[in-house]
């Protein structure tokens, strides 16, 4: 009485998908607890990914094979950028090197050992005139 009509499909699948997501995510919000939280991550992935491939069913008549290949692809980009995004997410930013070559992080002081170097500063380095070497190896 309640189903949508036709023969079952794409279109239903993505119905009964959308639904359990909905409700997962709101047993999550309801509950917070640590291990539903993780249940309810694993439910939404899951469903989102199917959506998604029912979603795509539902309008063209794509092979089972191609739309495979498109999850994994999808799935090693997405996992690929994990740690980006969960730096992104906790507003950390990334570490401000002025040379790829590492000279702006250590130096030589006149007088010291070869093998020895010396963190630069902030005041070391706004000075033009210090006794600062850099030894940081040149690529020709």
């Amino acid at each position: 009485a309640c189903a949508p009509p036709g023969a079952l499909g794409a279109a239903h699948a993505l119905i009964g998908l959308v639904v359990v997501v909905l409700g997962a995510i709101t047993i999550g919000v309801a509950t917070r607890k640590r291990w539903q939280t993780a249940v309810v991550t694993a439910v939404v992935t899951v469903c989102g990914i199917l959506a998604a491939v029912a979603a795509v069913r539902m309008f063209r008549p794509v092979s089972m094979q191609v739309l495979a290949i498109c999850v994994l692809v999808g799935l090693l980009v997405l996992i690929r950028m994990t740690p980006t995004v969960a730096l992104w997410v906790a507003r950390v930013r990334p570490p401000h090197f002025g040379s790829i070559t590492g000279r702006d992080l250590f130096a030589r002081r006149a007088g010291m050992p070869v093998d020895t170097v010396a963190p630069v500063s902030e005041a070391d380095a706004d000075d033009e005139d210090n006794e600062l070497t850099d030894i940081t190896a040149r690529g020709t």
